[in-house]
C-alpha cells in the first residue's frame, strides 16, 4: 500500500509539469497588423488575421491596434494558397471529390522594446474538406477551417518562443 502511494505522488508530481496550451507571459501587448496577400485569393489574409487576433485573445494576451502601445509586432504575409485533389470518384470520367486546402504564411515576431527579430519562419495550416456526399463544404468553409488551423499554429510558434 505505501508504495502504491509512494508510486502515486511520483506520478503526480511529473505530471504537474505539462501543459496542454501555449501561453504567453502576463501583460504582453502584441500588435498585429493586417496580413499583406501575395496570392490569387483575395481576402483570405483578412481571416488569417482575425483568427490570429482571435487565437491571442484566447491566450491571455493583449491585442492592440498600434504598434506604438504595444511590447511586439506580429506581421505576416500570406504567401501560398495551395489546392491538392486528395481523392477522385471513378465513373465515365474520373471526379475530384475531396481536396486539401493549404494556406502558407511568411512571419515576423519583433520584440519592439528591443527591436530584436524574435521568430522569422514560414507556417502552414490546412484543411481537407469534401465537394460531393453528406459532408460536403464549399471552398470558403474550408478557407475559414484551414485560417484557424494556420493561426493555431502561428500562435504557437511564437509562443515556443517563451
Amino acid at each position: 500500500m505505501r508504495k502504491a502511494l509512494l508510486f502515486l505522488l511520483c506520478i503526480s508530481f511529473i505530471s504537474c509539469g505539462y501543459v496542454a496550451h501555449s501561453t504567453l507571459p502576463k501583460g504582453v501587448k502584441i500588435a498585429v497588423p493586417v496580413f499583406k496577400n501575395s496570392t490569387y485569393k483575395e481576402g483570405v489574409e483578412v481571416k488569417v488575421g482575425k483568427e490570429v487576433i482571435k487565437k491571442f485573445i484566447n491566450e491571455g494576451t493583449e491585442v492592440v491596434g498600434s504598434p506604438d502601445n504595444a511590447d511586439f509586432l506580429l506581421s505576416g504575409t500570406l504567401i501560398a494558397y495551395e489546392k491538392k485533389p486528395l481523392r477522385w470518384v471513378k465513373g465515365i470520367e474520373e471526379e475530384i471529390e475531396e481536396y486539401r486546402l493549404i494556406l502558407t504564411a511568411h512571419i515576423t515576431y519583433k520584440d519592439l522594446r528591443t527591436n530584436e527579430v524574435l521568430l522569422d519562419t514560414q507556417v502552414s495550416g490546412d484543411t481537407d474538406y469534401f465537394i460531393r456526399g453528406n459532408k460536403a463544404k464549399d471552398e470558403e468553409s474550408a478557407v475559414e477551417e484551414a485560417a484557424q488551423d494556420l493561426a493555431k499554429n502561428i500562435v504557437d510558434a511564437i509562443c515556443e518562443q517563451w
